[in-house]
């Protein structure tokens, strides 16, 4: 069998071994993918469930809103619900495969359509028949006992895509489990089958060789009476033969001749001839593998020679370059320097230098070339040895260096930042951009022979050194903030950024200085604005309050006792709901939402004070910012007494606002940009949070609002029909008392 033979064998049997691992690598790793995919699924299940939920209490939020106020605003999220729900219930269908699944869906839908027909109703008995034809509606309990069947089904749809989900999410860990385990046992059996291949081809091709040098070896000695053996293999069975030949040659020669084997030499000879062949072997190795191109050529320029590297470099073959006219016209780019380095070696001189060469398939390359002369005994030149080294990539990225040195420098320079590059050892500025100059009120030159204590004021060169120090010892960026002295000896206050850098070998100092003197000073204008705002608020007339974006107080003035009854601290982290009269609450809401919307408001309303007495005040109120964000309102109260003082309180009042809008929203701190977004969001979380109202306990709304029962006698029926009118003088107290009971029952 051929060596070439057994080497496709074993490695054929390695080949369907890897193959092997790939196949059940890529199977198990599809099986993989597809239970991830399926608990990706119910993921997704579970949440276009939660979406339908979402929209149907946006649509029973926004008919009750508009049931209350009869306001069309607040039928916004139920219209938004009901064109979006239809394509939720469409894409649930598609997305649902569990039979259990589709059969609660199938329920689910007659109860949503039945839903949203008693809200559509009860809309329009409002927007027909007025508050009291809804109301009753809203009495019989219908929406509610849909709503809860809703909430029913849903929740089990939930409770069965989550055990479904539990059972996927173990298949992933399983299949990962047994994906490894295959993966190991193929590698296992793949390493040690490629180890027991190797070793008996190794042995294989490795004995008969062994032996058949220890045959040559005795030849050389002069035993030409070995008998050399037949082999396996086919390439040492030819080599075996041939050297049987040799040695009948050699015997036949010394029987014509009759010398001995002494006088033949043939040991000697061998071992010579052996010792030229291992070194002319040596060299041969030594320039194939350089990593530089070196070609040879005859006195009259046919190349004759090159090494691996030459041609990987060129792309040409001897023999092509032969073809095309020699060294000198294929290879050089131009051909009178090929001409001229020849002339040169050719009188016997080396000649080096950069030239630009030629490539069979790219673009032309530039060459670090040395070439030589190669001399016999008399010195008589038979030969040419070019050295070839590619320096296009290094020439490149010292352009490449230079730019970026150039880019860096350009950036140095014009930066708004000062930096500068300080010796470690003695704290000396080696170099400084022209922004660090100009902070400091120094040209380049007498900054560079300044030390970093010329500018450190005094007192605090020794913290500065302790900062230099943590910096040498922990080897990390420190920032840390410090008083320099300029050249016309004012003081500017910098934030330094201090860490190391290694140029050239040495580690130095790089610090970035900021000039902070004026937000500085900003930020103690800020806080006397601060002071200014709180002595304001607190000896003003008024009363000043802060509400977040949920409606609770964040803050109250002293004067809340005398206004509303309450001290500060009883006010802060309630919701102004709860001071606000139910039939004002609506437009209590409406002047919130607005507000977060980023509109001011001027309105009058009744409040209750903690003795359960009513107030009326008039109030200004208006958005607060922070990074261009609405986080809250404020606002100012007063209490309408009577005309001659409410309007001093009023002008009062106005001056106090102004001053403390002033101060919240000064565009010099602050940005008060307004972002319409997150005041959408703000008033979304707001309309959430009051027009769902907590449930009051039946006996309760019984208690103070007791429903007569409905009259049965005709004459009873007339007379209130005969009464009627009379109601109609005060239609807004009969209308507000109306929502009261509503709002309550909800």
């Amino acid at each position: 069998m051929k060596i070439r033979s057994q080497m496709y064998a074993g490695f054929g049997i390695l080949l369907v071994l890897i193959f092997s691992i790939i196949f059940i690598s890529y199977n198990n790793s599809e099986k993989l993918i597809k239970s991830t995919d399926l608990v990706l699924h119910s993921q997704t299940v579970t949440t276009k469930i939660e979406e339908i939920q979402t929209l149907l209490v946006d649509a029973e939020t926004g008919q009750r809103g508009y049931t209350i106020t009869g306001n069309e605003e607040y039928l916004e999220p139920y219209n938004l619900a009901v064109s979006d729900i239809p394509t939720h219930i469409k894409e649930l269908e598609n997305l649902i495969i569990e039979p259990s699944q589709k059969e609660n869906l199938e329920r689910l839908e007659p109860m949503i359509e039945e839903k949203l027909s008693n809200l559509e109703k009860v809309i329009e008995l409002r927007r027909d028949s007025g508050l009291i034809a809804a109301k009753e509606v809203v009495e019989t309990g219908e929406g509610k006992r849909l709503m809860d069947q809703i909430r029913a089904v849903i929740g089990e749809m939930e409770d069965e895509e989550a055990r479904i989900l539990a059972e996927r999410s173990k298949r992933p860990e399983e299949e990962r489990k047994l994906n490894n385990q295959l993966f190991v046992m193929f590698l296992f059996a793949g390493v040690v089958l490629g180890i027991v291949i190797t070793f008996v081809t190794s042995r294989t091709i490795t004995r008969p060789i062994k032996k058949l040098t220890i045959d040559v070896d005795s030849i050389t000695k002069g035993n030409l009476d070995i008998q050399i053996e037949k082999s396996k293999i086919y390439e040492i069975q030819t080599l075996n033969e041939s050297l049987n030949r040799i040695l009948a040659s050699l015997k036949l020669a010394i029987l014509r001749t009759g010398a001995t084997k002494g006088e033949l030499g043939l040991g000697e000879a061998i071992k010579a001839k052996k010792v030229a062949e291992e070194k002319v072997l040596y060299f041969k190795k030594a320039v194939d593998a350089s990593s530089d191109a070196i070609g040879m050529s005859t006195p009259e320029g046919k190349h004759y020679y090159q090494n691996k590297a030459f041609e990987k470099m060129f792309g040409l073959t001897p023999e092509e370059i032969e073809k095309r006219g020699g060294p000198p016209k294929t290879l050089y780019a131009d051909a009178k320097v090929g001409a001229e380095v020849f002339k040169t070696i050719m009188a016997g001189k080396s000649w080096e230098g950069e030239v630009e060469m030629n490539h069979l398939n790219g673009p032309k390359i530039l060459v670090f070339l040395r070439a030589y002369a190669i001399k016999d005994e008399k010195g008589k030149v038979v030969g040419l040895v070019g050295v070839h080294t590619d320096i296009t990539k290094k020439r490149k990225t010292e352009e490449v260096i230079e730019q970026r040195e150039k880019k860096f420098r350009t950036l140095f320079e014009n930066v708004n930042v000062g930096i500068m590059l300080i010796d470690k050892d003695n704290l000396k500025i080696i170099d400084a951009n022209p922004e660090a100059a100009k902070m400091l009120k120094y040209n380049l030159d007498e900054l560079k022979k300044l030390n970093l204590k010329n500018i450190w004021k005094k007192g605090e060169a020794k913290e500065a050194l302790a900062h230099i120090y943590e910096v040498l010892e922990k080897k990390k960026a420190i920032i840390s903030q410090r008083n320099l002295i300029c050249k016309d000896r004012t003081v500017i206050i910098s934030e330094v950024l201090a860490n190391l850098i290694e140029i050239e070998g040495k580690m130095h100092i790089i610090g970035s200085i900021r000039d902070i003197t004026r937000e500085k000073k900003a930020e103690e204008s800020l806080k006397q604005s601060e002071l200014k705002y709180k002595s304001i608020a607190e000896k003003g007339t008024s009363m000043t309050y802060t509400l977040d974006t949920k409606g609770n107080v964040t803050y109250a003035s002293p004067n809340s006792k005398r206004i509303m009854g309450y001290t500060p601290k009883e006010l802060i982290g309630k919701s102004f709901k709860q001071f606000v009269l139910f039939t004002e609450l609506p437009k209590g809401l409406k002047i919130f939402v607005d507000v977060l919307r980023g509109k001011e408001q001027d309105f009058e309303m009744n409040l209750k004070r903690k003795d359960g007495s009513k107030i009326k005040i008039k109030s200004h109120t208006f958005p607060i910012y922070k990074d261009g964000k609405v986080v809250g309102a404020q606002g100012n109260i007063i209490e309408i007494k009577n005309n001659h003082n409410n309007n001093k309180d009023v002008v009062k009042n106005r001056v106090e606002i102004k001053s403390v809008k002033k101060q919240v929203n000064n565009p010099k701190t602050l940005r008060p940009i307004v972002n319409r977004q997150t005041a959408a969001q703000a008033v979304k979380g707001a309309v959430k949070d009051f027009l769902v109202p907590k449930p009051i306990p039946k006996k309760v709304i019984k208690a103070r609002f007791p429903v007569k029962k409905p009259v049965k006698s005709a004459a009873k029926s007339a007379k209130k029909e005969i009464i009627r009118p009379s109601l109609a003088k005060k239609p807004a107290k009969n209308l507000k008392k109306a929502e009261k009971r509503y709002f309550l029952k909800g």
